[in-house]
């Protein structure tokens, strides 16, 4: 493509790309760039010159049919000169050459670009090939609220197509992702904005008044805030005063499309914004279009900028709330359209809050990203807002959510567990059954075109020299704001008339140019009494009436619009940048001003609020709001140093230069890939499909039913006793209940009174209470104790815990059943009862768990205190024996309805091996290879009734047929009615990590990625850190590698990957001990383990053959819960086969 004068804005096209190879030509060899630089006279001339200046004869001009390499080499030292000046540079010759007359002034608009310091492009990498599961389609469809155009209509006629102001870095960042640069296929879908068809035309910069306010009249364009926009050159024609009622056909619909189809930002699918009564029809009719934005504008925007809202009677808000909700209904309709199974979708900001869930409700396995541009408050204003469990629930139909910065990140999964009730950390959000990932990423700007667009042009340079000229001996201070109220643009004035009065030597000395476009705010823009304009301008005013002179005013101020030339002129002559914003999210502006003080170093003072403010170390930071402090901010970067100044700028220029918006998108996309194939999304609580249900249901002869009862049955509410279940819902479980195919049961943790109560005059009906302690049969009156053998004086002590959490947790109440006992806290503050349970809970495993034969169990707001083993789940596993349809066989119709963790408490195998822990003893873990064994271990654990840990060794599964499986499930069957804690897996666990074959940085990042896999199935994890000698068990062969026992260190490493159990390596061999025993490292290593791992993990220990008891107790004492035993048990049987054989049953 060519510029105005012909010649190529870029590298020919037959030459390497060298955003691909490396900044600069540097990669393209010297033949390649000088036929690139002579591609103008301009530029032959200026390296003629370049040449001269480095002491080399010019013996002739360049004449027409010349070949660069020739020419070049008549001018000897020209070439070199220029192609490492280009090296450090972005920019093409051509644009580098415009305007430039001499030599040294070719070289010096290079390197002063200093595009050798961007960060280089890496090779393009398909990250399909990281994530072979996920099969991706390669296609990214972006929704924003706006596209990057404002669009101007004439019937019949092409669309009047201009740059659309604000979000700059956004647009930015979809240009990069449909770039060659770029890995993806990018599609934008976003509204048109507002179609206008009035054109107007703007008056450039105007000299400003005596008072030093410009009061040439701007007509408010609406602008996207997601971030502080780069001002466009409003000279050309642009499009204003949106035009009500305009008819635009198909055929003009159709031709926008046209259009906008192959633009630079990738394919972009406009969104037609009309009336829900609208029907379908060849025109539509857009009227009062700013009603899109209202929800959004004046209600979002001024709560996420902790702004509160007036009071008023609802009406307006509710007409906003259903456009709002229009909007995101036609978002999705719009991209359901076009989506294919692989595609990714990332959403852009708050006005699509409701964007995520409405897709996630269509498509149940959609990869979604959404990213905040905006701040997000914290809970204290987030539940003011009416619609606040609405917009939080939308944006958690997400995969992963992005903030600009941490505390956003935090206040937002706060609001999660404040608003909705559901559990958070600071690495998301567990919502539906689903993990939602909260993530950190600062947005950057496109660097490079910044640079291009601040030092390119000769215009600029123009601009330059005329402001320095005009403020010529005075120090300039910038500033850049929109007027309105979290912009600081009256608390920046206050302290610049405290700077002036308290520095008194600098007056007349530092000029503040200050200029602010229009509000975006719809509140404050329609004030017609516009409040803070005035302040603004009174401030103003005041300051250059107390501190000016008929020849001087301190204030410069431009309420206007600027063009982008002037606006990075203004940046670039600054002496000082500042940024005194009471709120925002990415304040593009103090990159840019960074970008555009190279040469120059001045100081940048920027507000804390700022969302750049943590990214920005360098800066001087100020609280805005401290008009002293700012005042003597102003003067420490008056007064700074040369050598202060340029380290504060180099520290700022990489960081702006290296965290660019193009990296910014690279690095939100990598992550969000990474976490889906982390977690698996397919465990999020699906639509329940009713059609298969009944199909199912009618199919089968004999069903099973199991509800919960709170929050299943009826809703959580703050009183227990108020929870009562509705007519319908007794009658529709009645009818379930009649039914003499139908088993129906209501599993919940209420006590036998209560369920008696509601639920008693059913008798059909199974009840389960407390959570499995009692049964009560159909058609029976009476309840079994199932926790009848346990020794209840447990309950003394725990009371005494309760009641002293209870006295210190305002709202929280004990909850008294015939055997558990229940703490709730759903009455007090949802993070601080959180947080005392987790206290509540560490106390009574350090006391109570040690002494009594009970567990802890964490629900919905509450802790449960039990005996150990009588659970939901094994109330369930009884269940399901009970009505199977043969020994080991399930019902042919199970429905299982809960809506908590306590209604999927199945995992008995953590449970087993954190009471051993508590309790101070070990569980054995016996390898079973036979029928005979399973049933001899199952009657021993029956007649001892301790808990019992029975592994299958994978071969003998594969050689019995599946006999050994079904031995074991009768097994289980046989423990479980004798209330015999049991677990059966695979030899070691249910998943065995053991990456011990690969380097400790790969082993954790292995087992890392391994451990997130199983625990979103929640399936039980046991690692291996360390490595031993030989060849272990069959599986992996570490022979020639160094055998290296666990540090404690390294342990620490393991139990951050989330694994269950960890089988640390305190020995280096795994094989038949010598005459002297194993030789294990008690003393140090193994207490220091136990104190790293803080409880969190469970440990067990592995090769135990030749252990003699006394060892196996030590290494009991030492921590160990879980002891893996294979000889033991195996020579054991033998034995006893060898002297009875023919003699008695061999179990």
């Amino acid at each position: 493509m060519a510029n105005e004068q012909g010649a190529p804005d870029k590298i020919p096209p037959n030459q390497p790309n060298p955003v691909i190879l490396g900044p600069g030509l540097s990669a393209l060899g010297e033949e390649a760039y000088v036929e690139a630089a002579t591609a103008t006279p301009a530029v032959v001339s200026a390296a003629t010159a370049a040449g001269n200046a480095d002491g080399a004869a010019n013996p002739r001009e360049p004449k027409q049919g010349d070949s660069a390499a020739s020419y070049f080499a008549e001018v000897p030292g020209t070439a070199t000169a220029l192609k490492d000046a280009y090296a450090k540079s972005p920019m093409s010759p051509a644009d580098a050459a415009e305007g430039v007359t001499s030599g040294p002034e070719l070289l010096r608009r290079l390197s002063l670009i200093g595009g050798a310091h961007l960060t280089p492009a890496t090779p393009v990498i398909d990250p399909r090939a990281d994530h072979p599961g996920l099969q991706l389609t390669g296609r990214i469809i972006s929704a924003s609220l706006c596209i990057p155009y404002k669009v101007a209509h004439q019937a019949g006629q092409d669309w009047e197509l201009s740059p659309r102001a604000g979000t700059s870095a956004l647009f930015d960042s979809f240009a990069h992702l449909a770039s060659d640069r770029s890995p993806w296929n990018h599609t934008l879908v976003a509204w048109t904005g507002e179609v206008e068809e009035i054109v107007t035309k703007r008056a450039p910069l105007q000299p400003v008044s005596a008072n030093g306010v410009n009061t040439v009249p701007t007509a408010p364009l609406p602008v996207s805030k997601a971030s502080a926009p780069i001002p466009v050159d409003l000279s050309h024609s642009q499009a204003q005063n949106p035009v009500e009622g305009i008819v635009v056909s198909s055929a003009d619909r159709e031709r926008l499309e046209r259009q906008l189809k192959s633009s630079k930002y990738g394919t972009i699918l406009p969104i037609w914004a009309t009336a829900e009564s609208d029907e379908p029809s060849d025109e539509i009719l857009l009227q009062d279009q700013s009603r899109w934005r209202r929800y959004a504008e004046r209600e979002l925007y001024p709560l996420l900028h902790y702004k509160q809202n007036g009071p008023s009677d609802g009406r307006s808000e509710r007409k906003w709330w259903t456009d709002y909700m229009r909007l995101n209904r036609l978002f999705a309709d719009r991209i359901a359209k076009i989506y294919q199974a692989g595609d990714i979708v990332w959403i852009h900001d708050y006005h699509l809050f409701l964007l995520p869930n409405l897709l996630r409700q269509r498509i149940p396995n959609i990869f979604i990203g959404f990213f905040l541009h905006s701040p997000f408050p914290s809970s204290e204003y987030m539940r003011c807002l009416a619609k606040r469990k609405e917009v939080l629930t939308g944006v958690l139909g997400a995969n992963m959510i992005g903030f600009q910065t941490y505390s956003y990140s935090r206040h937002f999964s706060s609001c999660c567990t404040r608003v909705l009730g559901f559990e958070s950390n600071s690495a998301g959000v567990d919502a539906y059954g689903a993990h939602v990932a909260v993530d950190v990423f600062a947005t950057g700007i496109d660097a490079q075109n910044v640079q291009k667009a601040a030092f390119g042009s000769p215009d600029i340079e123009r601009v330059v020299a005329n402001i320095k000229k005009l403020y010529a001996g005075k120090k300039i201070i910038v500033g850049r704001d929109r007027l309105d109220s979290v912009r600081g643009v009256a608390q920046k004035l206050q302290a610049f008339e405290a700077f002036l009065e308290k520095y008194p030597h600098w007056r007349d000395q530092v000029v503040l140019i200050q200029v602010t476009s229009p509000t975006s705010m719809e509140e404050q823009k329609e004030d017609p009494e516009n409040k803070i304009g005035s302040q603004v301008s009174s401030l103003v005013s005041t300051i250059n009436g107390r501190f000016g002179s008929l020849s001087f005013t301190p204030v410069q101020y431009y309420p206007q619009y600027i063009s982008q030339l002037e606006y990075f002129s203004l940046l670039r002559v600054a002496d000082v940048g500042l940024i005194t914003s009471v709120r925002d999210g990415m304040n593009t502006t103090s990159l840019e001003y960074v970008l555009c003080q190279q040469g120059n170093h001045g100081p940048l003072i920027l507000s804390e609020f700022s969302g750049t403010a943590a990214m920005l170390t360098s800066a001087i930071h100020i609280n805005p709001w401290d008009t002293t402090g700012v005042a003597a901010a102003i003067d420490q970067a008056l007064s700074m140093s040369e050598d202060e100044k340029l380290k504060r700028h180099d520290v700022a220029y990489k960081h702006v230069t290296s965290n660019t918006v193009s990296m910014w998108s690279q690095h939100y996309v990598n992550r969000l890939l990474t976490n889906l194939s982390s977690f698996d999304q397919s465990i999020a609580t699906p639509a329940l499909d009713r059609a298969s249900v009944l199909k199912q249901y009618r199919k089968a002869k004999k069903r099973l039913f199991m509800f919960d009862y709170d929050g299943t049955l009826t809703p959580i509410v703050k009183d227990p006793q108020a929870a009562i279940p509705s007519d319908r819902v007794l009658r529709n479980i009645k009818s379930l209940a009649a039914d003499p195919r139908n088993a129906v049961w209501i599993i919940s943790g209420r006590d036998q009174a209560f369920l008696d109560e509601w639920m008693g005059h059913i008798p059909e009906l199974g009840l389960s209470a407390e959570h499995g302690c009692f049964i009560r049969k159909p058609k029976s009156d009476d309840w079994e104790n199932l926790a009848a053998q346990f020794d209840m004086a447990w309950q003394k002590d725990v009371m005494d815990v309760f009641q002293y959490y209870t006295e210190r947790t305002q709202g929280s109440f004990i909850e008294r059943k015939r055997v558990a006992l229940t703490w709730h806290y759903r009455r007090a503050d949802p993070e601080y009862g959180l947080f005392q349970s987790k206290e509540c809970r560490k106390h009574l495993e350090n006391t109570v768990m040690k002494k009594y034969d009970v567990e802890v169990m964490a629900g919905k707001a509450n802790l449960e205190v039990r005996p150990t083993f009588v659970n939901k789940g094994f109330i369930v596993t009884r269940l399901l024996n009970e009505y199977g349809r043969g020994p080991g066989e399930a019902p042919e119709f199970i429905f299982c309805s809960g809506d908590d963790f306590t209604d999927e408490d199945t995992n008995i195998h953590n449970r087993i091996l954190r009471d051993a822990e508590a309790k101070g003893y070990g569980v054995i873990a016996a390898i079973a290879y036979n029928i005979e064994q399973i049933f001899g271990l199952v009657k021993a654990a029956k007649k001892a009734r301790p808990p019992l840990i029975i592994q299958l060794f994978p071969y003998a599964i594969e050689v019995s047929d599946g006999l050994l499986i079904r031995t074991a499930a009768e097994a289980v069957k046989r423990a479980i009615e004798a209330n015999v804690p049991i677990s059966i897996h695979l030899d070691h666990t249910h998943i065995m990590v053991d990456m011990s074959h690969y380097e400790k940085e790969m082993n954790l990042s292995k087992t890392k990625a391994l451990v997130e896999y199983c625990n979103a199935r929640r399936t039980a994890t046991e690692a291996e850190p360390g490595r031993i000698e030989g060849r272990e068990d069959g599986v992996m062969d570490t022979a020639g590698l160094e055998a290296c026992m666990v540090t404690p260190e390294e342990v620490e490493q393991f139990v951050a990957t989330g694994v269950d159990a960890l089988a640390p390596v305190c020995g280096t061999l795994h094989s038949e001990y010598g005459p002297a025993g194993p030789r294990l490292d008690f003393e140090r290593r193994f207490a220091q383990i136990r104190s790293n791992v803080k409880g969190q993990v469970r440990l067990a220990l592995h090769g135990t053959n030749g252990f003699k008891p006394d060892l196996m107790k030590e290494c009991v004492k030492a921590g160990m819960s879980k002891i893996n035993v294979n000889r033991l048990v195996l020579e054991d049987y033998y034995k006893h086969l060898y002297a009875n054989a023919g003699k008695m049953p061999h179990t």
